[in-house]
């Protein structure tokens, strides 16, 4: 499952959970599930096959209003322009596309997105530090649940460049149930990012998925599922889409995650339902 790269797709990152680094433990003590092993080291087939979960997160499980604060300052600093990204939808948003669009907004010729996006990074750490912003209602207890169920295995399928995914996601205390992921610096468009998350998610749990349910809060994140032939858990009031009515529907819709049973009834039933892919 390969995607071509974009020259300007590069990782923004500190760490990075690749295949064979050790898994990061759960925040609730429960370590993430390493691939399985047989005879010989290689990959041993659970007997019932899991579902991949992949995860966004601005809106699904967090809300951090650092992110915004960082992203002026950080235009600020380099063009001297002050609400550089007014007018400007972050809903769905990825980060390359997104900094270049704000960089050529406050007059960049478009070769600084890098330095660009580095100072926003720098700045996301402290401004987290002073207000970590909101987890979700219920996205901790459902996270944590999913986690510990043998029928799914976790990962992220989100916009955000790594970095600060990771630092959105550790403020809360949810970075350690995912060991892996595809990010905004993997690829600009939502469908490649998740089809990078597919790979590496093979990678670090030593099996095939065959099933996955992307759980995301914005039609962007529908309409990237569908294109990847995944099923859809949609979180929070949906808002108008873009693509007018016609837009695809997500396969369940809840209005949060509080109601954790009834969250995971519903992916239960998805589960049972989604059409293996690939």
């Amino acid at each position: 499952m390969h995607v071509q790269r974009s020259p300007s797709c590069r990782r923004y990152t500190h760490c990075t959970y690749a295949g064979g680094a050790p898994l990061p433990a759960g925040p609730a003590g429960s370590p993430a599930r390493p691939a399985k092993r047989g005879r010989g080291g290689a990959p041993q087939e659970p007997a019932v096959e899991p579902v991949l979960l992949l995860f966004d997160i601005d809106g699904t499980l967090v809300r951090v209003p650092a992110a915004l604060r960082a992203c002026r300052r950080a235009l600020k600093e380099l063009y001297g322009v002050e609400d550089g990204d007014r007018g400007f939808d972050f809903s769905g948003a990825t980060d390359l596309p997104a900094f270049r669009e704000l960089a050529r907004r406050c007059g960049s010729r478009g070769d600084d997105v890098d330095l660009l996006i580095a100072r926003y990074l720098a700045h996301l750490e402290e401004e987290i530090a002073a207000d970590p912003g909101i987890c979700l209602p219920g996205a901790h207890r459902f996270t944590a649940a999913c986690a510990a169920d043998p029928r799914y295995r976790l990962a992220l399928g989100t916009g955000n460049v790594q970095a600060g995914a990771r630092a959105k996601l550790r403020a809360h205390g949810l970075d350690g149930y995912f060991p892996t992921g595809g990010f905004g610096d993997d690829a600009e468009q939502r469908a490649d990012i998740l089809r990078v998350a597919v790979g590496r998610a093979q990678e670090v749990y030593g099996q095939r998925f065959r099933r996955v349910i992307v759980i995301g809060d914005t039609p962007l994140d529908v309409a990237a599922a569908r294109a990847v032939g995944a099923a859809v858990l949609a979180v929070g009031p949906r808002p108008p889409s873009p693509a007018g009515p016609e837009a695809p529907a997500p396969d369940g819709l809840l209005p949060d995650l509080s109601d954790t049973d009834r969250a995971l009834a519903l992916l239960a039933d998805l589960a049972a339902a989604v059409k293996p892919w690939g």
